[in-house]
């Protein structure tokens, strides 16, 4: 079992390298009602990021199953949140590790509304709609190479 710490902090790490790195770079820490002890309201995700005029949100989860991401592993509040973030037109992305097995998964928006929205799914097999790394910085470095090439 895990408490998740572990992988948000080595998104934070990553994020926390590419301000000192890239000028045009910002990103915000946004801590959970869990954590706050409930006082404060449910947020988009744990980070958001401000990049050469994009903007966006990464939610962090871990999982003990090799390859999947249950839909119960986001609250109602939160899917809505990150379904109007994306809407408005921020990019917003799932980086789940699978402790059980080390991978990192890269998981966009659009395949997340595909299986929990459109199919009504419990969970999503991360193998066909989602990237493996090995690591979390290849899975940020992955990321944010997309958004400074775009």
């Amino acid at each position: 079992m895990s408490d998740g710490k572990f992988a948000e902090s080595e998104v934070q790490r990553i994020l926390t390298e590419f301000q000192s790195a890239l000028s045009s770079f910002d990103w915000q820490r946004l801590y959970d009602s869990h954590s706050a002890k409930s006082y404060i309201p449910a947020q988009v995700g744990d980070f958001l990021w401000f990049c050469n005029g994009a903007n966006g949100a990464i939610e962090v989860k871990e999982t003990e199953h090799n390859y999947r991401l249950k839909r119960d592993a986001f609250g109602d509040m939160q899917l809505a949140k990150l379904r109007q973030r994306a809407d408005a037109g921020s990019k917003v992305h799932v980086i789940s590790f699978h402790y059980e097995v080390g991978d990192w998964y890269l998981t966009d928006w659009e395949a997340m509304r595909s299986e929990f929205y459109d199919k009504g799914s419990a969970s999503m097999d991360l193998r066909s709609t989602s990237r493996r790394f090995s690591t979390c910085d290849e899975a940020i470095t992955e990321l944010f190479l997309e958004i400074l090439n775009a």
